[in-house]
This record gives C-alpha cells, structure tokens and sequence, in this order.
C-alpha cells in the first residue's frame, strides 16, 4: 500500500504504523516499517510528506537513540527544506519533539 496510485491509500501505511509501531516493538517496526516510512518521504503528495514526519514522531519514542540519530532525524532535516510550506511546518514539530527525546 506504501506505493499504491492512490495517495489516500499510501496515508493508511502511515496510519496503521502509528498504531502497530509500539505493540510491534522497536525490532520489528525498525526492520519491516521504518524502511517503508522513510522511503514514503519522498513521495509526490505533500500530505503524504507531512505524515511521514507526524509519524517518524509519534513512533521515536520506542526506539534507542541511535536509531534515531542515524535513521529518523536525517529524513526529517531533509523533510524541513521541502518546497511545501505544511512539509516544512510538520517536520519541524517533529525534530522538535524528537530532539527533546534524545537529550
């Protein structure tokens, strides 16, 4: 679904991580999820961009910080510098909130 024409579609991906990232665990949703989240930043849709960065913060909490560090935190840099203005806006909250959690 995380590549599906529909970009309605591509946002359940997101909306089903949020919810399985924490019952799953830092394992699974790493190895299986994250990649797919991370690849999803990239998409043509704005929204779909801005979800990736309200979804990279609600599900940092459960992994380790190096994690964080080394995945998360170079997607929502790239993320701040996009050409939409609700991009820009999201991922900056989220590097806001995720960098409160690694201090």
């Amino acid at each position: 679904m995380a590549t599906d024409q529909n970009y309605l579609h591509r946002m359940t991906t997101l909306f089903c991580v949020n919810v399985l990232a924490e019952p799953c665990g830092p394992e699974i949703t790493a190895k299986l999820m994250l990649p797919v989240i991370i690849s999803m930043a990239n998409d043509p849709v704005a929204n779909v961009r801005f979800n990736v960065a309200k979804t990279l913060q609600r599900i940092s909490p459960i992994f380790e910080k190096s994690v964080v560090q080394s995945q998360m935190k170079p997607v929502l840099e790239k993320l701040t510098t996009d050409a939409d203005i609700d991009v820009k806006y999201f991922a900056a909250e989220a590097q806001i909130i995720v960098n409160k959690g690694l201090a």
